[in-house]
This record gives structure tokens, C-alpha cells and sequence, in this order.
């Protein structure tokens, strides 16, 4: 079969996992490097994201049966909200911004189904790994919460562990690299594979997001009031979803009209 036989939604599909594993095993690497024992560590051996601390919040392995009663459930919507989307919003040809929408929401949907069944990946090590997301992330009190204890917390586990923590002397400075090398990661495993199928340059929108997050959370330090945090989670984590969830994204989700 020629490469022009396969789909470019496939082909950039194809290339995220291309960079995602190598990216994967970098990260592993500093992980092992600068924490002592990790190599010891299964669960954080086998883990694709390693973070150390993610890892000692290890799940028993009499938590399965739950788990797999949550995929089911989640795998269940992800499938029903996929046949809408193929259905009936490809059929409208939704501008890529009100795409973006759609596609955020799917992304959680699909991470949801799919983390489910993460945490047996360390199954051989006697235990399983911690869910990828916390608990509900739509429900989080403020940018703060959403991003560092219920979005991919394996990942924010691990800037925190290893970008943070050296530069937490100068917290703003240490807050934006957190967030600036989340933007670049995002950059190589979404835009680049985008780029190099299509031609097409979105270079610089995740890193513009993930740095808006940073100033939202600088923002949130300013106030107390409840309301106000919750109203810049959805200002600023699905309010800004589209630079995100541009077309790379968008692509490896299977959502963007062919």
C-alpha cells in the first residue's frame, strides 16, 4: 500500500505516535537521572509518562474490576459521541474554531475511555499505575486545580518533579517553564507531524496556549472568590480549546473533514 493510499488524518495519526514515543523515552530517561531508586520502580518503568510521584500513587490490583466497569461506560459515550460527530456535525462543516469546541470536548471523552485502561499498563509490577486524570476535571475550583490535580496528572507530576521544583525559588519564573516546556511538547507531537503531512503551520499556538494558562493562574492568585476561579477555568482551559485543538489535533482525533 502507498503512503498516498492512507488518509492524511492517518498519516499525521501515524506520525504523532511516531514522536510520542521518543518523546516518551526522553522523559523516562530524567525521570531515572533525578530521582534515586526509579530504576528499581516497575510501575514507573512500564509507565509511558514517567513520573515518579505519579507513580507511589499507585492503585491495588483489586481495583481493576472498577476500572474496566469505567471504560465500558466511557468507552460507551466516546463510541455514541464519535457516530454524532462522523453523523451529523461532519455534515454541517463547522468552521475550525466551533470544531475546536466539539473537539475539545471529544478529547476528554476519549482520554477518559482511554485512561481507564492506562493504569493496567504496570499491571506486572504487582499494582496499578494511578488514573491519568483526576477526579472530574469540568468540575475543577480553579486553574491551579484543573491543571495540577486533574488533567494528565502523570505528565504535570513530572514538570512538576523535574522543571518546578529546581526553579520554585522564583515561582513565577518556574510557573511559566512549567507551562512553556508543556506548550513545547505539544508543539512536536501535534504540530510537527501536522506540518510535515500537510504543509500546514500552526507553529506557536500551543505554546501560546499553554503559556495563557500560566497567566490565568497568575490571575487566579489574585482573588478568592470562588465563582471568579471557576469562570477562568472555562476562560482560559476551553475558552482558548480551539489553539489547542487546531487541526493537528483535530486530525489525530479523526474529526477533521477529509
Amino acid at each position: 500500500m502507498s503512503l498516498a493510499a492512507i488518509s492524511l488524518n492517518w498519516q499525521v495519526t501515524g506520525l504523532f505516535f511516531l514522536a510520542l514515543l521518543p518523546l516518551c523515552f526522553v522523559m523516562k530517561l530524567v525521570a531515572f537521572w533525578n530521582v534515586p531508586g526509579a530504576k528499581k520502580d516497575w510501575a514507573l518503568i512500564l509507565s509511558p509518562f514517567p513520573s515518579p510521584a505519579a507513580a507511589r500513587h499507585a492503585l491495588p490490583l483489586s481495583a481493576g474490576p472498577r476500572l474496566i466497569r469505567r471504560f465500558l461506560v466511557a468507552g460507551t459515550v466516546c463510541v455514541g459521541a464519535y457516530w454524532l460527530c462522523w453523523n451529523v456535525l461532519e455534515d454541517w462543516r463547522l468552521p475550525p474554531v466551533l470544531l475546536g469546541y466539539a473537539g475539545a470536548l471529544m478529547l476528554w471523552m476519549v482520554s477518559e475511555a482511554l485512561g481507564s485502561l492506562a493504569p493496567f499498563i504496570a499491571m506486572p509490577s504487582g499494582r496499578l499505575l494511578p488514573l491519568p486524570h483526576g477526579a472530574s476535571p469540568p468540575l475543577a475550583r480553579g486553574l491551579s486545580d484543573f491543571w495540577g490535580r486533574r488533567w494528565n496528572v502523570w505528565t504535570s507530576e513530572w514538570l512538576r518533579q523535574i522543571i518546578f521544583r529546581p526553579l520554585q525559588a522564583r515561582p513565577v519564573l518556574a510557573l511559566f517553564a512549567v507551562f512553556l516546556v508543556s506548550g513545547l511538547l505539544h508543539e512536536w507531537v501535534i504540530n510537527v507531524p501536522l506540518y510535515i503531512v500537510t504543509g500546514r503551520n500552526c507553529f506557536g499556538s500551543m505554546v501560546l496556549y499553554f503559556l495563557l494558562q500560566a497567566f490565568g493562574i497568575l490571575l487566579e492568585r489574585r482573588t478568592r472568590h470562588r465563582g471568579v476561579r471557576i469562570l477562568l477555568v472555562w476562560l482560559f482551559v476551553f475558552g482558548a480549546a480551539p489553539l489547542m485543538v487546531n487541526e493537528g489535533l483535530l486530525r489525530i482525533l479523526h474529526l477533521w473533514p477529509e
